[in-house]
């Protein structure tokens, strides 16, 4: 309860400074809200670039990492099936995954 009582006190404080301080311009410089539209477009093509960017170097690792575990699991078979030694017409899940 103390601290709500300490917030709501500093809080006052600050309000009533604030009221006290000079009023500041109204108009601003001119050009000045090109400049800030102008900012934050480009700000915003960049920042979800980067991000677009940054998810499709992630997807392309995952990928990666998929087709060499999945190279290494199958390799035995399929080397044998280049060389001819297992025929394709038996059971397809024993070529691929020798158990």
């Amino acid at each position: 309860m103390k601290t709500t009582k300490s917030s709501h006190q500093a809080w006052s404080k600050l309000a009533q400074l604030a009221a006290l301080a000079p009023q500041e311009l109204v108009e601003m410089p001119l050009g000045f809200a090109t400049r800030v539209a102008a900012a934050c477009r480009d700000q915003s093509r960049e920042s979800s670039l980067a991000v677009f960017e940054w998810l499709t170097l992630r997807g392309l690792a995952v990928t990666m990492i998929i087709l060499l575990g999945c190279m290494a699991i199958s390799y035995e078979s399929v080397a044998d099936i280049v060389d001819g030694e297992t025929a394709l017409a038996g059971s397809w899940l024993e070529n691929i995954l020798p158990l």
